[in-house]
């Protein structure tokens, strides 16, 4: 689509579930807008404790395309798990968006799988600090954590046990 969308010309707009065709909600915005700042710069890169099997690895494609319903990744149940974003630099982070697992990914995960994670900071990869608890969701989606502000390089969702998630990244 041509045209003004916050300034955004010229990046590729991946629509949203029950995003209007054309239009833009301010999630994909947001994204968009991350995206482009990363092509500038170093793209954050993703990593994660170990893979279930036939599940999709995190990547910066899929933890910030926007949709909760095509693509997650998920974790065994070895140990402590962990999905995990390096920013490349400490990065002030005002917020966390977590796109819950859903029963249309194959596998058969759910929102039961993203909730009750600790979401965690760290400087230097070696002490982390927990900053909340996702706590139960209504309903599957996208939801945006709002905190006291931080300065962390990486960012990470864990529990001892599964984990399922769609979308992750801080703002």
């Amino acid at each position: 689509m041509l045209g003004f969308n916050g300034g955004l010309l010229g990046v590729s707009r991946t629509p949203g579930f029950g995003a209007a065709v054309g239009l833009w909600t301010p999630q994909e915005q947001c994204i968009a807008q991350l995206r482009k700042r990363w092509q500038a710069s170093a793209a954050p890169v993703y990593s994660q404790s170990s893979l279930y099997s036939g599940a999709t690895a995190a990547s910066l494609d899929n933890m910030t395309n926007g949709s909760f319903t095509d693509t997650a990744t998920a974790t065994d149940a070895i140990g402590t798990e962990w999905v995990k974003v390096d920013y490349g630099q400490i990065v002030r982070m005002e917020s966390v968006v977590i796109g819950t697992a859903t029963g249309n990914i194959p596998g058969g995960w759910s929102k039961g799988y993203t909730e009750n994670r600790n979401v965690q900071s760290s400087t230097d990869d070696s002490n982390w600090t927990t900053l909340f608890n996702t706590g139960l969701f209504a309903s599957e989606g996208i939801y945006t954590f709002y905190l006291t502000p931080v300065e962390a390089r990486y960012l990470r969702i864990t529990i001892a046990g599964y984990i399922a998630i769609s979308e992750f990244y801080a703002l």
